[in-house]
């Protein structure tokens, strides 16, 4: 598979435009993945090159390319020249997985007799029925106009249903189970349709094209459930995401929680009075901010801000809420809370330090890469009301404080509130904490091949911009910006080198 990835991922020249994902129709319901190039990369923005130079080394790393440089001597001409050959207007890679029935098929929109003179030019052998092997490269496909169909399996099971459908177009097909909407975006040169069987069950079109110096992406999903959870008000989460400490890796704003704390607080019923005194004093917004930890136990820092109403009332509120949490959880756990602390004779601004053993897990999730988290919370008064913060460490708790108490007030919404989410986040900065978590992987004899490959990609990646908005219940839309990357600094031979460990 990862040799027709790498053919489909150096597609250079495409002449006229396909219509997006068409090849969609006379695909299965049932495939995970199919990836559409169309219109062709040259002349593109240097993020879009970039990005497409990043993914063909991590491909080409494997070795993946030699048989089509092969492919390209049998043809008596280059590798470029025999993609720019078979490129015609859409190239798309469907994918299945699944042991009896997966497999690939990558599907080429070609003249019928530019196909088989394609074919005979390097070393195809026709079998009868539009069929053909290319033994050479241990290949076969058929010929089903306007599609060249190649694969590695002359009795692939996902080819034979490809052309079922080609020959009976009234069955059901992938095309139907899109997201309504997706096809919005029909200038993107590159479209994926993702289905998503685990987590966040569903499907999801994603399409890139070029903005100007940007490289812009748009999202649409359906999803069973709500991935984002249910929200408790209707405001768009606008903030200032420059004012952010300086060594920020990712932070995003977003509408406030159903309940506005987290998630793993609330464990049982007798936490609601809690939960509604919490919700008549909290304000529209919650953000999340993501940094470098400082004390070498883990990889990145967080910390989590709600808005408060009234910065006095807010605090102790929160206070009540963490105190019921360290008790519920030492209850589960069958064990004696904590001892307890009088927060009352803190002040607002005065740091809490909660010792209790596994709350810092129930406030951001058991992650590896946060390290040996704790967990800290300060309330910050501004003009406008405060926030109470939790982060993971003293150090990334002080500079998120000193980011918010520099926030303007806050914006009044223009468009009804569309925008759930948004974000933003810096490649460079990104790359650091991926390298910091797979040195804590290895140490402990885990897997790190991914997070270095990932690292390599995006070190020299700029500034990332996105929001998240949900028109309906389980569908979502997704906006991001890319900033241009610099491709004289791109460093192919860092991705190889990462792609070939084991």
């Amino acid at each position: 598979m990862t040799g027709i990835a790498s053919m489909l991922l150096a597609f250079v020249v495409a002449a006229g435009v396909a219509p997006p994902l068409a090849v969609t129709r006379m695909t299965p319901p049932d495939a995970h993945a199919v990836i559409q190039v169309r219109g062709g990369l040259a002349g593109r923005s240097a993020g879009m090159r970039t990005l497409a130079a990043g993914l063909r080394a991590l491909v080409d790393s494997t070795g993946a390319g030699e048989g089509w440089a092969a492919a390209a001597t049998m043809a008596g001409t280059s590798p470029d020249a025999l993609l720019q050959r078979c490129a015609g207007r859409d190239a798309s890679l469907v994918v299945r997985a699944g042991r009896e029935t997966g497999g690939w098929v990558l599907a080429l929109e070609i003249d019928g007799k530019e196909a088989c003179d394609l074919l005979k030019s390097v070393g195809g052998r026709m079998r009868g029925g539009a069929r053909f092997d290319l033994p050479q490269l241990g290949l076969a496909g058929c010929v089903s106009e306007p599609w060249l169909l190649v694969t590695d399996d002359a009795e692939s099971p996902l080819l034979r249903d490809m052309l079922r459908l080609a020959a009976e177009p009234d069955q059901a097909s992938f095309a139907q189970a899109l997201p309504a909407g997706w096809e919005r975006e029909d200038r993107a040169a590159v479209t994926v349709a993702l289905r998503h069987d685990r987590v966040a069950r569903g499907l999801s079109v994603w399409s890139l094209r070029d903005d100007g110096p940007t490289v812009e992406v748009r999202v649409r999903g359906a999803f069973e459930d709500r991935p984002l959870g249910a929200l408790g008000s209707a405001a768009e989460p606008i903030m200032d995401l420059e004012a952010v400490p300086v060594d920020t890796v990712a932070c995003w704003m977003q509408a406030m929680p159903a309940n506005p704390v987290p998630g793993g607080w609330c464990t049982d019923a007798s936490c609601q009075a809690i939960v509604e005194r919490l919700r008549g004093v909290s304000g529209g917004r919650m953000a999340v901010f993501v940094g470098p930890r400082r004390d070498g136990e883990g990889a990145f820092a967080a910390a989590v801000a709600f808005e408060l109403k009234d910065a006095s009332c807010g605090s102790r509120a929160h206070d009540a809420m963490l105190d019921h949490a360290v008790a519920a959880l030492a209850r589960l756990e069958g064990r004696a809370p904590a001892r307890g602390i009088d927060r009352t004779k803190l002040t607002i601004e005065a740091v809490r330090h909660c010792d209790e053993p596994g709350m810092s897990e129930t406030t951001f999730g058991a992650l590896e890469c946060l390290g040996a988290a704790e967990l800290h919370a300060r309330t910050v008064p501004t003009r406008f009301g405060g926030w109470r913060v939790y982060a993971t460490d003293v150090p990334w708790l002080d500079q998120v404080v000193a980011s918010i108490e520099d926030q303007p007030a806050p914006a009044t919404s223009t468009n009804g509130g569309a925008w759930l989410r948004a974000g933003c986040a810096q490649g460079s900065a990104l790359a650091a904490g991926l390298d910091r978590w797979a040195g804590e992987r290895r140490r402990h004899g885990g897997c790190v091949k991914s997070m270095e490959v990932l690292s390599a990609i995006v070190r020299n990646a700029g500034r990332i911009a996105w929001r998240v908005a949900e028109p309906s219940p389980g569908v979502y839309e997704a906006e991001m910006e890319l900033s241009p990357i610099d491709a004289s600094a791109f460093d192919g031979a860092a991705i190889a080198e990462a792609a070939k460990r084991p």
